[in-house]
């Protein structure tokens, strides 16, 4: 599983960088704010936060 960040923009999600997807392939886009996880942030180390992140999501917090 891969995390990119998005903005919508004009009824369509940009992503923030270039993803490694084939012309009309699907993939699942599961929705999540980061204001719902931005109080975290500030807690660890800045080189830990995808971790911690990815740990939240995992345990079914967010």
């Amino acid at each position: 599983m891969e995390s990119v960040r998005a903005v919508y923009k004009h009824g369509v999600l940009v992503p923030e960088k270039k993803l490694d997807l084939k012309e009309g392939e699907e993939v699942i886009i599961v929705l999540k704010k980061p204001e719902r996880i931005s109080k975290y942030f500030g807690m660890f180390k800045r080189e830990r936060v995808e971790e911690v992140i990815e740990e939240i999501e995992n345990e079914g917090v967010l």
